[in-house]
């Protein structure tokens, strides 16, 4: 059975760094990012409905190939989230469809937002007004499995906490791999820290 790791969370809430350290413990995994895509079709830039398109068709070719996929974009609405879900269950794929919801608070992803130079076009406001949208997933309705990774950064320590699981046994070799993932993007998030 392949994952498919849809990730959710506001803009600044580490989404990207906890789909990195996921690629850099497994390689075989495919990277789709609604940011990436409007860098690669300028054209559809601004076009939300022909990016996510674009990135459904991709995951579904990754997914028929049997590959594990990180899908990268907020996902905070659950109908978007639902319409992937119910194309992966329609084609009958062997895909387990996991929620990663990287939450630390609407301060948080402000904070950590404004620190992100490459990214103007996220504001504030922006922020406030998605923070508003967000609809938990639901087990059954736009996810298998909802994955919610706690990591806290206390001045210059890091506190790391279990991942939370729901819709999964506590004994699947799945909670073992996301643990030692855990485990990976606190060493990550210690040594970037050194070098600043």
């Amino acid at each position: 059975m392949n994952n498919l790791f849809v990730l959710m969370g506001l803009p600044g809430a580490g989404k990207s760094t906890f789909a990195n350290s996921l690629l850099n413990i497994k390689n075989d995994i495919k990277y789709i990012s609604s940011d990436e895509l409007r860098k690669e079709f300028v054209e559809y830039k601004d076009n939300h409905r022909e990016i996510f398109r674009i990135m459904h068709q991709r995951t579904l070719e990754y997914l028929h190939y049997g590959k594990n996929v990180i899908y990268d974009s907020t996902n905070l609405e659950r109908k978007y989230r639902m319409e992937l879900y119910q194309k992966i269950k329609t084609d009958d794929l062997s895909t387990r469809v996991i929620i990663v919801f990287i939450h630390n608070g609407l301060e948080k992803a402000i904070e950590q937002s404004k620190q992100r130079k490459n990214r103007l076009d996220v504001n504030e406001q922006l922020i406030k007004n998605m923070y508003e949208t967000i609809q938990i997933p639901i087990v059954g309705i736009d996810c298998d499995v909802i994955m919610i990774p706690t990591i806290l950064k206390e001045k210059d320590t890091f506190e790391i906490q279990k991942c939370d699981f729901y819709g999964l046994k506590e004994k699947d070799k799945f909670c073992e791999y996301i643990n030692e993932v855990d485990s990976k993007l606190l060493q990550m998030n210690l040594e970037e820290d050194k070098s600043k």
